[in-house]
């Protein structure tokens, strides 16, 4: 997805807001009988923000979100609208809190509208010159393309979204713990969370737990690499089975400029499952190449 961040200071306390994004997302089918879940998927944010001090800022904010299926003979079209507060305050030098309090919506065409509270916490401390501490609660209204992108790729591993059908909406409720630690030779990273997964109209309601672990290694100052692996266990309390999900990888990076990085990767994913339907095996290979276009 592509997009631009906009901001426009009206004086030196009161701050206007905006973003647009613009993404295609193709949907994994496991086996030809899955449903097509390709999807474009539009946003746009505007705010206001006010200073209220040194330290703290108040916001106004609301987003939109447009999710348009290409096969609309087996997917809704729908919106996702959020309206909502938020307050920012760096609490010390070290530390800081985000809290955002408000309204969800999600309108699928030719359906009634689901309304939901939302809620977000977020704290960050710096523990270290190069370390910090990251602790996260979530209580939001959104659906399974949101959660795939928004994971980043660290502990990912997920229902692929077309192979137990029925609605992509749930509801959220999620606690989180992540540190993160920079060294010279590379970056380790531990993450470990729960959550709880609603849904609207399908049979997927499921309570979720992992973690996910990555050690940094740096071999000359140029090339480096992490090994990392992840494990979740996801238990659908409607359909009284569990999944067991395991990935292991390693990772090397290539800095050919400042700006330049090309990058090799190589993942091995399981799962276990009381259905032995579900289980698989799958092994992959990634190549990428980034380039920034600033220092």
């Amino acid at each position: 997805s592509t997009g631009p961040d906009v901001s426009l200071r009206l004086n030196p306390v009161n701050m206007l807001l905006a973003s647009l994004r613009a993404g295609k997302y193709n949907a994994e089918q496991l086996v030809e009988t899955d449903p097509d879940q390709d999807s474009n998927r539009y946003y746009g944010l505007v705010g206001w923000r006010y200073a209220a001090s040194a330290t703290t800022n108040l916001s106004l904010n609301y987003d939109t979100t447009r999710m348009g299926f290409e096969d609309a003979t087996v997917n809704t079209d729908y919106d996702l609208r959020n309206a909502y507060f938020r307050l920012e305050s760096r609490r010390t030098a070290r530390s800081s809190v985000s809290l955002d309090l408000g309204k969800s919506r999600i309108v699928p065409e030719g359906s009634d509208s689901i309304d939901a509270n939302l809620a977000r916490a977020l704290y960050t401390r710096r523990t270290g010159a190069a370390s910090n501490l990251r602790l996260m609660a979530n209580s939001v209204l959104t659906d399974r393309y949101s959660a795939i992108l928004s994971s980043g790729g660290i502990g990912s591993v997920t229902t692929p979204i077309g192979s137990l059908g029925g609605s992509n909406i749930y509801r959220l409720k999620e606690v989180e713990a992540s540190y993160a630690q920079r060294r010279g030779y590379g970056s380790d990273r531990l993450r470990l969370f729960a959550q709880r997964q609603d849904y609207e109209d399908s049979l997927l309601d499921q309570d979720r737990a992992g973690a996910y672990l990555e050690l940094g290694f740096g071999l000359t100052d140029t090339l480096s690499g992490a090994v990392f692996g992840d494990y979740i266990n996801t238990h659908y309390t409607d359909r009284l089975f569990i999944d067991r999900d395991g990935r292991v990888g390693i990772r090397i990076a290539y800095r050919a400029r400042q700006r330049l990085v090309f990058g090799l990767e190589a993942r091995k994913t399981n799962r276990d499952s009381s259905t032995v339907t579900r289980n698989y095996d799958e092994t992959r290979a990634i190549v990428s190449i980034a380039y920034r276009s600033s220092a």
